[in-house]
């Protein structure tokens, strides 16, 4: 199964220059801000995603739909499809997914020092897939900069799934993890920086932060 902790070392599309820089204003999820973000109002999770993808017009013509998966062993299962069109995509996700598709908090947190206030508590990531008659890529929701000192990052969102209210803190040498999860999706962001020489670091927090758009990876 892929976790947050394996997916900070997937590529970091060091290849793709923005000229917007990743801000800590609300963004909801649609690849475009909506209002400011004070720490203290954090939006519900919208469960229907609409948003354009950076150059999707490319691939009209390769991508007839939209999945969401789950990978809770070596085989994926699809918990939501969606529609593509004129560059964009519209997905819905469930309330809920199978409680089979769940692992425990503890065990998807297992290699570091972590605190975890609801050891009870289960939790699943999702990706979304473009799809046509099988995974194409990647759409992935993210913000990159140059990369290349500490005043630059960067930054790439996951969508995580939690049966109940949790806070997961701690981590490792370079992985910090500040998680306020709440019951249902939840966005969560990483952002990946150097911190001193040759230590690079990931951070994984709840904290909004926009700027982002959404890219096809393809495969």
């Amino acid at each position: 199964m892929k976790t947050l902790k394996q997916l900070a070392l997937l590529p970091l599309f060091f290849g793709l220059v923005l000229t917007t820089a990743c801000s800590e204003n609300y963004d909801n999820g649609n690849g475009t801000d909506n209002g400011y973000y004070n720490g203290d109002e954090r939006p519900p999770f919208n469960r229907t995603i609409t948003a354009e993808v950076v150059n999707g017009n490319n691939y009209d013509d390769i991508i007839s739909s939209v999945v969401a998966v789950v990978w809770p062993d070596s085989i994926y299962h699809i918990v939501a499809t969606g529609t593509w069109s004129n560059g964009g995509f519209t997905i819905t996700l469930p309330e809920t997914i199978n409680a089979d598709f769940l692992i425990p908090a503890p065990v998807a947190f297992a290699l570091g020092q972590f605190n975890i206030s609801d050891t009870s508590a289960r939790f699943q990531e999702i990706y979304i897939y473009a799809y046509d008659d099988r995974l194409l890529g990647s759409i992935v929701y993210a913000c990159f900069d140059v990369f290349v000192s500490s005043e630059e990052a960067s930054l790439q969102v996951y969508i995580a799934y939690v049966d109940r209210d949790v806070t997961i803190t701690g981590g490792t040498f370079r992985e910090i993890y500040n998680l306020q999860l709440r019951a249902g999706w939840n966005w969560v962001y990483r952002t990946t920086k150097m911190v001193e020489e040759a230590r690079i670091v990931s951070i994984f927090s709840t904290e909004p932060i926009s700027g982002l758009r959404w890219y096809f990876q393809k495969h």
